[in-house]
């Protein structure tokens, strides 16, 4: 495994803690053993954002230095060396509890600036650092200092520690500056201007079931292209500014730099690009399927459940951890019991849902911004998969090399375990819809992380600095490549600059997909055997996040995607079991969106409501009317109906997958 303590360190630009009085907590189970982990036992609420000072770690850092010039400082090195790590564990804590506040209210300037101060503080005490431990070990020291690290492969890394430059650290900061921007820009308001009337996202979702067809287009596809046009130009200063950061590190260009080094990825640019055709042919046409049977099912009242409390969420999704093994439940009450999470609604959250570790509390913590949908309970299995495996790592700032390949199956093979129980968890009379509909969306992920990192790869390879216009008409390609449809003439797609990984985590997103692919691969197993799935995943658990992924997959067992025919096979298993529980259905359809072909008087009503629309060229033009006459050839009147209040639910649902996206 590749650690790169330069770039795998600095990369993180997280911070800092509050010192507590430790209690051990210890957990031995038939797959963990958490007998070194020593816990804080601290539950969230007695937690408390202070600051950090770094003054004790510049003297830590000097003292090293001064220590290293005589002999017969070994023990004393070592305890420096020790207590900054601590140091390192106390900043990111700090970082980390000012960032969930941020979150919980993006626009509050107090927390943003306190963000980007701990940011600079940490990065210029990390570079002391790093210089100090590089030099110690250059000297007469180096065969204890580098045993008492105990890892050669980490000592090497540090002796090739550069330091920091004035450009590099201009460099992150002007990062940090830009991210705080797109998170401002992403939860601004938008308005725009249709046949003289003025729209924002907020009066079009209050007047939908009032509008056309086409003035839902319209209106949405205008407010998109507001939206795209204030951050697209952050997301090109982004590109500018990491391609220019990965030169420095030896690299053409960022995409290569992340894989490499920020990932900890086994595989390369040049061997994903076979998966990108492999799911392009196989995945792309089983979601399409996957999909109808999600529209014939329960599907509103997945999309709109009121009732889901973050006390709901929380004691629901708990009651089945046990059935699939005693230590996930062990976990689940622990971070019960000292309330490690805010999943509660606020208007002023950051839409994102995500998992950190509170390093010097050794206590993980799940932040999600809730939406009252099917994806707020998924949302919590799917992060309490990566608390889970942060609860038993046991690491420090400086040990935790995190592969987001690996880290991502730990949740979506929860998520898919999790199937099982679709009756009790999601509701009466809505497992099956929700089997689908969480197939559906795995398959969607596998879908958008090779689109997103292709998308990405092609913008940070490009030969010449790309403008807004191009870099909106390479997505609407690829996208559609992907299976994407679009209802509009333009050539340009505006919405991707929903997903937050595009700016925060670039490159990130590909793992959602390779993750996906390794988790449906044990749902396979267990669809056959369910303890053998649920050993398999449990088996793939206690590996951690230091073992990459083509490791991992040869160690449990599992097929490797870069291999021919693996992607096809788990395509075929999907589309086999979806279309078996779609004919084993009761009801068939879900009757508030069904039952087009035996009710007339809704068909009628339904042509007499868009007819006019799709006989009209007020707002597609020529082109527009042409393709709306050769589709009224290929389906009858009623299938059209149909079809429209589908495309409706459509937009409904592709707003819930790209506006609530995870990331860890």
């Amino acid at each position: 495994m590749q650690r790169n303590i330069k770039k795998a360190v600095l990369s993180l630009m997280l911070a800092g803690l509050v010192l507590v009085q430790e209690l051990p907590v210890y957990a031995q189970t038939q797959w963990y053993d958490d007998s070194d982990i020593v816990r804080a036992d601290i539950s969230y609420e007695d937690m408390e954002y202070v600051g950090y000072d770094p003054a004790y770690a510049y003297t830590l850092i000097e003292e090293m230095r001064t220590l290293s010039q005589e002999p017969g400082n070994e023990e004393q090195i070592n305890t420096n060396y020790d207590l900054m790590g601590m140091e390192l564990d106390k900043m990111y804590t700090q970082q980390a509890l000012n960032q969930i506040r941020y979150y919980r209210d993006v626009n509050n300037e107090e927390y943003a600036s306190i963000d980007t101060e701990l940011q600079q503080i940490y990065r210029d005490v990390v570079d002391q650092f790093l210089q100090v431990v590089r030099d110690v070990l250059c000297t007469e020291y180096r065969e204890s200092f580098g045993a008492h690290i105990g890892d050669e492969e980490m000592v090497e890394d540090y002796l090739d520690y550069e330091d920091m430059t004035e450009e590099l650290q201009a460099l992150l900061d002007e990062e940090n500056a830009l991210e705080q921007q797109y998170d401002q820009a992403s939860m601004a308001e938008y308005t725009v201007t249709i046949k003289g009337q003025k729209w924002t996202e907020a009066s079009y979702n209050e007047a939908i079931e009032e509008l056309t067809w086409r003035e839902m287009l319209a209106i949405s596809t205008a407010l998109d292209r507001a939206k795209n046009e204030a951050i697209c130009p952050i997301f090109l200063d982004l590109v500018k500014n990491r391609n220019a950061r990965a030169q420095i590190y030896g690299y053409d260009n960022y995409a290569e730099y992340a894989y490499t080094d920020l990932y900890n990825r086994d595989y390369t640019i040049e061997e994903i690009k076979s998966v990108y055709a492999a799911v392009k042919e196989y995945i792309v046409p089983v979601l399409a399927e996957v999909e109808e049977h999600v529209f014939a099912g329960n599907l509103d009242e997945l999309l709109y459940m009121d009732h889901l409390t973050e006390d709901y969420v929380i004691d629901v999704v708990g009651q089945h951890m046990g059935d699939i093994d005693p230590a996930l439940a062990e976990v689940y009450q622990y971070m019960v019991d000292h309330h490690l999470y805010d999943i509660d609604y606020d208007p002023n959250k950051m839409n994102v849902g995500y998992t950190t570790t509170l390093y010097e509390y050794q206590e993980p913590f799940i932040f999600n911004t809730p939406d009252y949908s099917y994806y707020d309970l998924e949302t919590m299995i799917h992060e309490f998969g990566h608390y889970n495996e942060a609860f038993h790592a046991g690491t420090t700032l400086i040990t935790d090399v995190t592969n987001m390949d690996v880290a991502e199956i730990h949740s979506q093979g929860l998520e898919l375990l999790y199937l099982e129980y679709a009756d009790d968890v999601y509701g009466e009379g809505l497992g099956d819809t929700a089997r689908q509909m969480v197939l559906y969306q795995m398959l969607y992920s596998v879908i958008d992380g090779c689109l997103y990192d292709e998308f990405q790869n092609a913008v940070f390879a490009a030969d010449h600095e790309m403008t807004e216009e191009e870099v909106n008409q390479l997505f609407r390609r690829l996208s559609e490549e992907y299976g994407y449809v679009y209802y509009d003439t333009e050539d340009e797609a505006y919405d991707w600059v929903d997903v937050p990984h595009t700016f925060s985590s670039p490159m990130y997103y590909v793992s959602y997909g390779t993750s996906a692919l390794a988790a449906l691969d044990i749902w396979t197993i267990a669809m056959e055997d369910r303890q053998a799935g649920i050993d398999k995943y449990m088996e793939l658990t206690t590996y951690g996040l230091t073992t990459t992924y083509c490791e991992l997959l040869e160690k449990c067992g599992l097929k490797s995607i870069f291999e021919e025919g693996t992607i096809q096979e788990i395509a075929q298993a999907v589309a086999d079991y979806s279309s078996d529980l779609a004919a084993g259905e009761e009801s068939g359809r879900d009757e508030s969106f069904g039952g087009y072909d035996e009710d007339e008087a809704f068909n009628n009503s339904m042509w007499e409501r868009f007819g006019n629309e799709l006989t009209s060229d007020d707002i597609f033009g020529t082109s527009g009317l042409d393709m709306i006459e050769d589709f009224v050839e290929m389906h009858t009147y009623v299938m059209l109906g149909a079809e429209l209040l589908t495309a409706v639910t459509i937009l409904i649902i592709i707003g819930v997958l790209s506006s609530k996206e995870k990331k860890k």
